[in-house]
């Protein structure tokens, strides 16, 4: 059974799905991912909820064993270096609600390969 940090069920044991009512956000609206929300934190395949407004800047920072973000319709902002230093991170979708994203939101993701950018 995948990890549960809210109400949606997942088929994949390494997707972790992240929005309103995950430890990892904050308790009142605008919701917002935490900052070092990775700290410590094994993530691997994160799915973000379109009820999450923004990622925090340092929100999974170094978080290396990282592989692929799926950021839903709904999420308005990336944060400075939200994703920096993220070297396993191969894959991530932004949807088109997007509309600001850190200078080094993605800075040192070397192994990124696959950015795609949903339109509506």
């Amino acid at each position: 059974m995948a990890k549960k940090t809210d109400k949606t069920a997942n088929i994949d044991p390494d997707v972790t799905v992240i929005g309103k009512g995950s430890p990892y956000v904050t308790k009142s609206k605008p919701y917002k991912i935490k900052k070092a929300s990775c700290m410590g934190m094994p993530f691997k395949k994160v799915i973000i909820e379109g009820d999450v407004e923004s990622i925090l800047e340092n929100a999974f920072e170094n978080c290396k064993s990282l592989t692929s973000v799926e950021i839903q319709d709904g999420v308005k902002e990336i944060g400075e270096s939200a994703f920096e230093g993220c070297t396993s991170l191969i894959s991530v979708v932004i949807p088109e609600s997007v509309t600001e994203i850190g200078y080094t939101a993605f800075k040192g993701c070397t192994n990124l390969i696959s950015k795609r950018f949903l339109r509506g």
